[in-house]
């Protein structure tokens, strides 16, 4: 299953900073992740290329719901937060400028 972190909005400006994360074990919901960030791309989004890969979701959550992140997922949460970091700002120019 596909979630998306960030998305174009519904002003149609484009240039919106997209990440993915996943929660799966199978090698295709990757490849449809591969897929997604091509059709990203066409609707003049930009694809980061770091994510979050949660692997086996009912052994990461706690007894109260909320997700227990491993050190693997917590260090890609933390990658793909800093990429959206840094793309934000030359996007916002770049959209405010074609408005």
């Amino acid at each position: 299953m596909c979630d998306q972190a960030t998305s174009s909005s519904s002003t149609g400006r484009s240039s919106w900073p997209i990440s993915v994360r996943w929660y799966s074990t199978r090698t295709g919901e990757v490849a449809g992740t591969q897929r997604l960030r091509q059709v990203v791309s066409t609707l003049k989004m930009v694809p980061v290329l770091e994510g979050v890969i949660i692997p086996f979701v009912p052994q990461h959550v706690g007894e109260d719901g909320t997700l227990r992140p491993s050190d693997v997922m917590a260090a890609g949460a933390d990658a793909m937060l800093a990429e959206l970091a840094k793309l934000t700002r030359p996007l916002r120019a770049m959209r405010m400028a074609g408005a």
